[in-house]
């Protein structure tokens, strides 16, 4: 098994050699080697290294790369790339929403709320994003907005603030 590891590393090796000038090129690998496992989420994070080196004005490759280090729970790295990607694109909503999230997950809920903030100002009319931030206000305990945003979210179709505020009885 570990020869066809070290083969499989060589032919690696000798096609970056090839394509050591191709974004596309280092984002597919990166891609491959992330993986729905994440064994190999070093290989992929030095993957988008090298895209980022080559394309370093690209958001999307900083939000690849944040969401791989946010996988393996590296945050202060995962926070940098939000927070370039936003730089280099702060009329995205996605990339507030996605750091939003990881905030979250580090129980940083005044971060979170203001990223989820900062994503319904982007786009009014996503009753998902309100939803969320929903979800946050009541997470730090603060119902009545919460109600509200939840009752945006259902005004603008969006069928899981029904369902939150039924079970919830927040009508």
């Amino acid at each position: 098994m570990a020869g066809e590891r070290e083969l499989a590393q060589a032919d690696y090796a000798r096609a970056v050699a090839l394509e050591s000038g191709d974004v596309a090129f280092f984002v597919q690998s990166a891609q491959d080697f992330a993986g729905p496992d994440g064994y190999w989420l070093d290989a992929a994070i030095a993957n988008y290294d090298r895209a980022i080196e080559l394309d370093p004005n690209s958001p999307d490759l900083y939000m690849a790369r944040a969401e791989l280090h946010a996988r393996q729970r590296d945050w202060y790295p995962a926070f940098d790339d939000y927070g370039y990607a936003i730089l280099r694109d702060p009329y995205n909503p996605e990339y507030y929403i996605a750091r939003a999230r990881a905030y979250q997950l580090i129980n940083d809920d005044e971060a979170a709320l203001a990223d989820f903030t900062a994503a319904v100002e982007l786009a009014p009319d996503n009753g998902e994003y309100y939803y969320m931030r929903g979800l946050a206000y009541s997470t730090m305990g603060q119902e009545l907005a919460a109600r509200e945003d939840l009752l945006v979210a259902e005004a603008l179709g969006y069928e899981q603030a029904t369902y939150r505020l039924d079970i919830f009885g927040q009508r």
